[in-house]
């Protein structure tokens, strides 16, 4: 039997738009136990990175220079995310891009040298002159990359609770 489901995956850009808003819907009707969790999930996301990364004093620190705060911005976005994503309980859906946007994130916030590999490829001065540090960039960039994941999760969970209730057989 077709599913809906099925037929609403297209190739091209409506397929991104179709699982976003469907992620997004998911997201939205959690039950607050689930939304405890990635709150829960979150803190100690935040709380372990921090002190890893060097958020505050710590001999576990890997960083040696302090933490601003559009560092701590990144860092608390990234836990927030990460925290939804793991509240999911869904077994290795988007785990890669999950993976690809940590590293991202903890890569802009932890190397010291990131500000000098992106002055080699752009010209000293020039990146900075025109749109100030480039690892805060790359954070973001991170936690792109960790929405997309999250939202690809979540509507691969919708998908599955459509296709189990049979609300999508056509």
């Amino acid at each position: 039997m077709e599913h809906l489901a099925e037929r609403l995956v297209v190739d091209g850009p409506l397929n991104f738009i179709t699982y976003a808003l469907l992620g997004l819907a998911n997201l939205l009707s959690l039950k607050p136990r689930d939304y405890l969790l990635g709150i829960a999930l979150a803190a100690a996301i935040f709380v372990g990175f921090g002190t890893i990364l060097g958020a505050w004093s710590t001999p576990l620190a890997l960083r040696a220079a302090e933490m601003d705060s559009s560092d701590l911005w990144l860092l608390g976005a990234e836990s927030a995310v990460l925290g939804l994503f793991f509240a999911l309980r869904e077994k290795f859906i988007g785990a890669r891009f999950a993976g690809a946007g940590i590293l991202f994130t903890v890569f802009a916030l932890i190397c010291p040298i990131c500000g000098s590999v992106f002055d080699v490829a752009f010209g000293e001065g020039f990146l900075i002159a025109q749109l100030g540090r480039p690892c805060f960039y790359a954070g973001l960039f991170g936690i792109s990359v960790s929405i997309f994941a999250l939202l690809w999760r979540s509507a691969s969970v919708a998908f599955q609770k459509l296709a189990k209730d049979d609300i999508l057989a056509v």
